[in-house]
C-alpha cells in the first residue's frame, strides 16, 4: 500500500509540476532515513518492494568495485531504497528534470564526503542521477575553508555531477559577522 501512495504522489507532483528543472528524489538519505526511527516516516520497505532485484545488483556493484561480500551487502542495504526511489522518479518525471539527493554535514567531513560520492557514482552507473545537493546549514560549514572547498572539489571531480548548495542558514548577531561567515 505504501507503495502505490509513493507512486502516486510522484504521479501527483508530476501532473502538477510537468516542467521541473530539479527534483530532490531523496533528502537526508543518511541523517534522517525514511526509516521509522526517532518519529521518521517509515517506507524505506516499501522503494524496496519497488524492485527486490536491486538489492542484489547493488551487492554485486560493489563487490565489482573490490568490496568483500559483508561490506557488500552492507552498502546494498543503505541503498537499495534510494535507487529504487531515483528508478520511481526517472521512470515518472520527464528526462529534462535533473534528479538529485541532498544532504547535511558533507562537505565538512572527508569521510561524509566519500559516502556522497560512492552513493553518486552507484546511481551514475544506472543513469539516475543528474546532480548532488548539500545543506549549507551554519552547525555543517564550519571549520577551516580549505577542508570546505577541498571536500566539494572532491565531489565534482569523483562525480563530474552539478553540485548545489540546497539549504542555507548563517549564524551571526549582525550584518558584519553574518557577511563574514558567508
Amino acid at each position: 500500500e505504501q507503495l502505490v501512495e509513493i507512486n502516486e504522489w510522484f504521479e501527483a507532483v508530476n501532473s502538477r509540476y510537468p516542467a521541473m528543472d530539479f527534483i530532490e528524489v531523496v533528502n537526508e538519505f543518511d541523517n534522517a532515513p525514511p526509516d521509522g526511527e526517532n518519529g521518521r516516516p517509515d517506507y524505506v520497505d516499501a522503494l524496496r518492494l519497488f524492485d527486490p532485484s536491486t538489492t542484489s545488483e547493488i551487492a554485486d556493484f560493489f563487490i565489482a568495485q573490490g568490496s568483500d561480500e559483508i561490506t557488500a551487502a552492507e552498502k546494498a542495504d543503505s541503498y537499495d531504497w534510494i535507487v529504487n526511489a531515483f528508478q520511481m522518479a526517472r521512470n515518472i518525471f520527464p528526462a529534462t528534470s535533473k534528479l538529485m539527493f541532498n544532504e547535511y554535514s558533507v562537505v565538512n567531513s572527508a569521510a561524509r564526503t566519500d559516502k556522497v560520492i560512492e552513493l553518486a557514482n552507484l546511481l551514475q552507473s544506472r543513469g539516475l542521477i543528474d546532480a548532488v545537493g548539500f545543506q549549507g546549514h551554519a552547525f555543517s560549514t564550519t571549520g577551516p575553508a580549505t577542508t570546505l572547498e577541498n571536500n566539494i572539489n572532491r565531489i565534482e571531480s569523483q562525480t563530474g555531477l552539478d553540485i548545489y548548495l540546497t539549504e542555507l542558514d548563517i549564524d551571526g548577531t549582525d550584518e558584519l559577522s553574518q557577511l563574514l561567515e558567508y
